[in-house]
């Protein structure tokens, strides 16, 4: 094991400590065990003949190519060690699996052993850029080693001296050159050539690693495996695989989180830049049985999970925390990794997203670990019918209209704890700031990430849309002038009360910073607008300058107009409105340039809204109106309002009102409006009829409109009240304790609060009910009974050709269906002349039974959705009868009266001539497999086909010409999908272009 010192450097002391968790258990060495093992080789080499790993491999096998003919000189060089290193793994990979396929098989080979030779065992400095070189090149090489040595090839077979032994102790000599913190250390003696870097970054701190740790010291673990017969090579496997934990565990920082999943603490692009050594590293470290990571670190499987929890609607990651945004190129093998695992779906959808990618670094590794099966899950929009979620722990909160790529989707960021703290370098200062994407674009942006050399350029506080105190925001990351350990200066946000409904979805998020509490309200309402609302607390006169960062104007493409209290961003398809009012009593409005990337690292140029206001506690209210280019926006206004501010909002739909108070409550009013509150903020949305459709209010107790009281509460809370559903209304309650609640001009039925039934009192028009301090309650109004008046003129018509055996129903809609009231229409039938006792048409098992219910009995045999007037039953038992039909309006538990019909009379059977017949099936009933013998007097175009008693087509046995003379079909009980069916009574029908005839079968398992 390595010694352990303190390092003075200047006035830096950094305490380095020896993690003290035992040895792992003593191993053999073993290949292949990093992309696959043995057992699995055969399985891997007979799925490449098949897509999509086939096309996969012949992008590998033309790599491995184009690599044979550059006439690489190894190791002189010309190329980035960690280059050849990927070269080395291609060839290898190319080679083990090319068999029959590629006449340079042997090549392949030979090539890869060359580079392996060729990895430097002195004079690292010289060739290693950073610790970062050093890992990416050590994982490639001991990948392309391990496949070799897993297929026994002879390293002599390459010629130029090359031996298996001299690889060895190359790689060997790398490890131990890994192994020493000082190798990375250009100001203390190394112990070979040093690479000058962050030293900070590059050996082991206790509590302070990032991913060149992670990558360090998964390459090193791998490496280890690979020589594990070599002498001490134990132990460095020992010593780094607990670093790894370490560094795992502090860049997915749990938070107390209990299931919600968490973030990779250097934002999405250094996850994606981690996991090129720490995925291998781990799987092969789960399937040498040396320890599962996955389940000692439960927030690092939840990390791989959270990814496509906050993905954009256009599938790219938002751009925050120098983040370059296209994570989705590793989800499909997080999807294979996660087996079993709840929830791994998703991974499967967010890589579907992005367009299924197989980046070339993991081309390999997809073909060798890919799972093809089929997701169960689709999509998230199979798993909940809410699309907004709120990850407190994780420290987001995403407000999204759908899971539609032209969605409306607002991310609130609140990280705190180790998910912002051990951010480091790579955190930015965002605490509260948004991003929002809407109609196809990314519409207010965050500054995203153009690598590291130009990363001051985004990294600031004036770059988020945030607010800054005195031209002040939260501190960057920074770091002393001579190493140490990078600072954010410790600054986060909390998340607060959250919920979704129908017709709005709310997040709150709590920050400090410049002696200053900042308190952040967002909504996005069911039609697409956004508010934020934002309370600045001082306690001495700041100035504070509210930043949005629309994405137009400058150099990348759209426009910037200011406007009153706002700007207009425009893109291609979408545009962006701003409109804010703020409480201070002198606000200037002004713009400017900034730089930004976004979905790339070039740096671009867009233009920032800046609105400016001083006082000591103050507040600003934003709307933002996103919309595609071709439509409307709605108008937007400030309204007057006493003891306050507010933005009127309206359009074809109705308008809205959205209001702010002081924060000490004093009561706003709409001058000539008829509204007035108490709270701090209120929300009030309006049908074109002048309809209260919901209201909204934020730390208050009463508010009111024109028509008097709309909802009061004992004391301030923050309410949301939908009243858009005639029989229902729902909503939450915020306090921070009991309250009761009082809704004007609602008379209720029932009412349940956070799904129990509750109780209420009724006094005249006002409803009173007490509610814990967060809660969710459900009123049921009082309803007038729903009357359905039934259909008319219900008519029975014989189907020509099928000897009464398809039968036609026809009537005239029930009046109900025009006033909306008409779900279905459902069809019964009977052979007796009076409506009795009824079981659907499904629940027969034979034949002989339904006929004999029939006699005096009704059936259900179907049902048609209101609209239509017409049913066609195909399943009628019996011919020469007389068969009565009823049909029923209905809507849910609600029926009208049945209609009966008018034919009395039975249908006579037509003589028709023997054209095409069906005889006896054989077996009948049977077990899975029957015959079924055809006569036709004539070539005839035919349908044999087979039908369930409700009359749908189960299979198809024959389309087409049969020759005139007698054929036999066998049907296997197979549907047209290979899916086996039920047990009971089928139909077979043979139909040419002059008749059809019938017979039934009976399947019996």
């Amino acid at each position: 094991m390595k010694k352990y010192c303190l390092i003075n450097t200047l006035v830096l002391f950094v305490a380095v400590s020896l993690c003290c968790r035992p040895a792992f258990a003593e191993l053999v060495e073993t290949h292949p065990f990093v992309l696959y093992s043995a057992d699995e080789f055969e399985a891997i080499r007979a799925r490449i003949d098949s897509e999509p790993f086939n096309g996969w491999f012949e992008d590998e096998l033309e790599k491995a190519e184009a690599i044979l003919a550059l006439s690489h000189s190894w190791g002189d060089g010309s190329e980035a060690p960690e280059t050849e290193a990927y070269y080395a793994k291609v060839l290898t990979f190319s080679y083990v699996f090319s068999e029959g396929r590629s006449d340079s098989r042997d090549l392949f080979a030979a090539e890869a052993a060359r580079a392996l030779a060729a990895i430097p065992n002195s004079s690292y400095g010289s060739r290693f850029s950073s610790d970062l070189s050093v890992s990416e090149a050590a994982l490639f090489w001991a990948e392309a080693y391990d496949m070799l040595a897993g297929a026994g090839y002879d390293f002599s077979a390459a010629g130029g001296g090359v031996t298996g032994s001299a690889v060895r102790s190359r790689l060997s000599a790398l490890r131990d050159y890994m192994e020493d913190d000082n190798a990375y250390l250009p100001i203390l003696p190394p112990s070979s050539p040093a690479i000058g870097f962050d030293f900070t970054s590059s050996i082991w701190i206790e509590g302070a690693a990032d991913n060149h740790h992670v990558k360090l010291q998964a390459a090193l673990s791998v490496l280890s495996l690979a020589t594990l017969g070599d002498s001490g090579a134990q132990g460095i496997l020992d010593d780094a695989v607990e670093k790894l934990a370490k560094g795992l565990e502090l860049m997915t920082p749990s938070n107390g989180a209990s299931g919600n999943g968490v973030l990779w603490a250097e934002g999405p692009n250094y996850h994606l830049y981690s996991t090129h050594q720490y995925l291998a590293a781990v799987d092969a470290l789960r399937r040498r049985g040396v320890v599962d990571l996955y389940s000692d670190i439960f927030s690092l499987a939840a990390c791989h999970l959270t990814l496509p929890e906050f993905v954009m609607p256009d599938g790219y990651m938002p751009p925050w925390d120098d983040n370059r945004a296209a994570v989705f190129n590793i989800a499909g093998l997080l999807y294979s990794y996660h087996a079993g695992l709840e929830g791994r779906d998703m991974l499967h959808w967010l890589w579907r997203k992005g367009g299924s990618p197989v980046p070339s670094a993991f081309r390999a590794d997809y073909i060798a670990r890919f799972d093809d099966s089929v997701p169960t899950v689709s999509s998230p929009a199979d798993l909940s019918d809410e699309a907004s979620a709120f990850f407190p722990e994780s420290g987001f909160a995403r407000l999204q209209s759908s899971w539609d790529s032209d969605a409306v989707w607002l991310l609130l960021q609140s990280e705190h704890g180790g998910t912002h703290t051990n951010g480091r370098a790579h955190e930015h200062p965002d605490p509260n700031s948004v991003i929002l994407h809407a109609c196809g674009e990314l519409l207010l942006i965050d500054s995203g990430y153009a690598g590291w050399s130009n990363r001051d350029a985004t990294k600031f506080a004036e770059n988020h849309n945030i607010v800054l105190v005195d031209g002040a925001g939260p501190p960057a990351s920074s770091q002393p002038p001579i190493g140490g350990v990078w600072s954010i200066g410790g600054t986060g946000s909390l998340m607060g009360n959250c919920f979704t409904a129908d017709r709005l979805d709310y997040a709150s998020s709590s920050a400090n910073y410049e002696n200053t509490d900042f308190t952040r309200h967002a909504i996005v309402t069911s039609d697409g607008g956004v508010i934020l609302y934002d309370v600045l607390t001082a306690n001495a006169v700041k100035e504070y300058t509210l930043l949005l960062h629309g994405n137009g104007g400058g150099s990348s493409g759209g426009t910037f107009e200011s406007h009153e209290n706002g700007a207009l961003w425009e893109r291609d398809n979408a545009a962006l409105r701003s409109f804010t009012v703020a409480s201070g009593d002198e606000i200037a409005l002004t713009s400017r340039d900034l730089q930004h990337a976004v979905y790339s690292n070039e740096l671009l140029t867009h233009t920032m809204l800046e609105i400016k206001q001083r006082g000591e506690i103050e507040s600003y209210l934003t709307f933002l109106a996103p919309s595609r280019t071709a439509d409307t926006m709605p108008s937007i206004t400030a309204i007057e309002v006493e003891n306050g501010q507010g933005i009127g909002i309206s359009n074809a739909d109705g308008r809205k009102l959205v209001l702010q108070g002081p924060p000490e409550g004093s009561t706003v009013r709409v001058n000539g409006g008829g509204v007035e509150s108490d709270a701090v903020f209120c929300y009030l949305e309006y049908d074109a009829d002048e309809t209260v459709q919901s209201i909204m209010m934020i730390d208050g107790s009463i508010i009111s409109d024109a028509s008097g009281p709309v909802a009061m509460t004992d004391a301030r809370a923050t309410l949301y009240v939908d009243y858009s559903d005639e029989y229902i209304i729902a909503g939450h309650v915020i306090a921070d304790g009991s309250r009761t609640l009082s809704l004007h001009n609602v008379s209720a039925e029932t009412l349940t609060v956070d799904g129990a039934v509750a109780e209420f009192m009724q006094d005249g028009g006002t409803l009173t009910f007490n509610v814990p301090g967060e809660a969710v309650y459900v009123v049921t109004r009082e309803r007038e009974p729903v009357v359905l008046l039934p259909p008319s003129d219900v008519i029975v018509s014989d189907v020509d050709g099928d000897n009464g055996h398809v039968l036609d129903i026809s009537w005239t809609a029930s009046p109900s269906e025009q006033d909306g009231l008409v779900d279905e229409y459902r069809v019964y039938r009977s052979r007796a002349d009076e409506f009795g006792e009824v079981v659907a048409l499904d629940d027969f098992e034979d034949l002989d039974s339904l006929i004999a219910w029939e006699e005096h009995a009704v059936v259900l045999v179907g049902s048609v959705a209101a609209g239509q007037a017409s049913f066609r039953d195909l399943a009628v038992p019996l011919n020469g009868v007389v068969y009565r039909y009823w049909i029923e309006s209905a809507a849910g538990s609600h029926v009208s009266e049945k209609a009966a019909s008018n034919w009395q009379e039975p249908l006579s059977v037509k003589e028709m001539p023997e054209e095409l017949s069906i005889l006896n099936p054989f077996p009948n009933p049977f077990n899975m497999s029957v015959t079924i013998p055809v006569r036709l007097m004539h070539e005839s175009q035919v349908e044999l086909a087979v039908y369930d008693i409700s009359g749908a087509k189960v299979a198809t046995l024959q389309h087409g010409t049969i020759q005139p003379g007698l054929a036999g079909f066998n049907w296997n009980g197979l549907d047209d999908s290979g899916r086996t069916v039920s047990s009971g009574v089928y139909i077979v029908r043979l139909v040419s272009d002059t008749r059809s005839v019938h017979r039934r079968i009976l399947l019996m398992k």
